[in-house]
């Protein structure tokens, strides 16, 4: 939304996940329990965040179904969390992301 106040006319939106997966906020509300008698506003936030996400990601939807925005997300994540370290699965998602992203100059460059 700020792309666009900026004057932007096309904007690209890079997941992290796949489109259609909301976030869920049971892992961040677990941290943010041990995170709020030291660091409250960061506590907040983190409880915060599931939502915030899933609601960016509806608006961003909204914008592609208007021709405004390209979402770029893997279809799926090949096992890879936050956490993980495996460099296989970890190497699968870098080449599908690095395929994915052909889509970002077409979406930009060739529409026109």
């Amino acid at each position: 939304e700020k792309a666009f106040q900026l004057g932007c006319d096309q904007v690209v939106v890079i997941l992290t996940k796949p489109e259609h997966e909301l976030r869920t906020p049971q892992k961040d509300e677990k941290l943010a329990i041990y995170m709020r008698k030291k660091y409250p506003a960061a506590a907040e936030g983190l409880c915060q965040r599931a939502m915030r996400y899933n609601k960016g990601v509806a608006l961003a939807q909204e914008y592609a179904k208007q021709g405004k925005a390209l979402i770029v997300s893997p279809d799926d994540t090949c096992g890879v969390d936050t956490l993980k370290k495996n460099k296989s699965s970890l190497q699968r998602l870098y080449e599908k992301g690095y395929k994915d992203g052909e889509k970002i100059s077409n979406y930009l460059y060739n529409e026109r």
